[in-house]
């Protein structure tokens, strides 16, 4: 590490391709560098945000990447639209995702961090498989916590799942668990800090931090993988460092396989109490070199993007904003 322990304050810039989006720029969030490499300048949708390589610490990191504010809205308000073209949620469409063989999958990684009787948390469950799963196989107590009004109806109707509405920093979950899951989750954050205090706040002592996110360094193959949402792209080694620094140590840590085809990592986390040294292993060569060879076609995602909100709007899909 070079620079600062913290991360520079954000300057802003603004976006209107192919929807208004305002965005920030950021050092390292990591390890608060600016020392950095650019290997994209914009999104597989044409957003001009930009992935960076830390020259530090190795992480891979969106700068300029969409604020807080218009992402908090985002995903409320358009998330599912935006990338399903849906409004609501049905059990064909949890079934055309995977979802079922997803949770199933995940309840056998899991398993032996389950404790039988105890209380579990989801952040971010979506549709509400996994905890209702760990409720239903293991005698959970099980509540999700998920800011898509659509997937908390659907996850309340169809499973009896108590959704808390909101996000971890809105103060709606109360009470302490033995188990906290996100999955998918920790690559949409913006505030690490925040998410690895709440979680320490909420897990009884000796509890279990589950995280899933796309594995960087898995077989992906064309720019899909580096969208709006995503605000990292993370492999096993940062996102271990990414744990570490706020006091999370690795019990499990590996890579895996969805039933859809993804392969993402996978870690078990406990609370340390105590930042670690911060330690990157530099970043693969093979993960870099494909980054480069990815095509710059931004002017063809922007009409595409265009075109698909065009089509989703006159279906009724994409909520206008005044």
């Amino acid at each position: 590490m070079t620079s600062s322990e913290q991360p520079q304050a954000p300057t802003s810039a603004r976006s209107w391709l192919p929807v208004p989006c305002r965005l920030e720029v950021v050092a390292c969030p990591l390890c608060g560098s600016d020392a950095h490499e650019q290997l994209l300048r914009h999104d597989a949708f044409g957003f001009p945000t930009g992935l960076r390589a830390c020259r530090d610490c190795h992480l891979l990191y969106v700068a300029p990447r969409p604020t807080f504010d218009f992402m908090d809205r985002f995903y409320r308000r358009d998330y599912r639209r935006f990338y399903d073209g849906i409004s609501a949620v049905s059990e064909d469409y949890v079934r055309r995702r995977g979802w079922h063989e997803t949770a199933r999958t995940r309840l056998e990684r899991y398993e032996r961090f389950l404790p039988r009787g105890g209380r579990l948390l989801d952040v971010g469950c979506g549709a509400g498989l996994f905890a209702a799963l760990a409720r239903d196989d293991r005698g959970l107590a099980a509540i999700g916590l998920e800011p898509d009004p659509a997937m908390r109806d659907w996850a309340g109707r169809e499973l009896g799942l108590e959704v808390c509405a909101g996000s971890f920093g809105d103060g709606s979950v109360e009470g302490r668990f033995d188990v906290v899951s996100a999955f998918h989750v920790v690559e949409h954050l913006h505030d690490q800090a925040a998410f690895f205090g709440f979680v320490r706040r909420h897990l009884e002592p000796g509890g279990v931090l589950l995280v899933e996110v796309p594995d960087v360094e898995g077989p992906w193959r064309d720019i899909g993988m580096f969208h709006i949402a995503h605000l990292f792209a993370f492999s096993p080694s940062t996102l271990r460092a990414m744990a570490a620094r706020h006091g999370f140590e690795a019990v499990e840590l590996g890579s895996r396989v969805d039933p859809n085809g993804a392969q993402c990592v996978s870690a078990v986390f406990r609370d340390t109490g105590a930042a670690a040294p911060l330690i990157g292993d530099p970043l693969d060569q093979e993960v870099r070199r494909r980054i480069g060879a990815l095509p710059r076609d931004r002017g063809y995602r922007v009409l595409r993007n265009l075109a698909k909100q065009g089509l989703t709007l006159a279906r009724g899909g994409v909520t206008r904003r005044s």
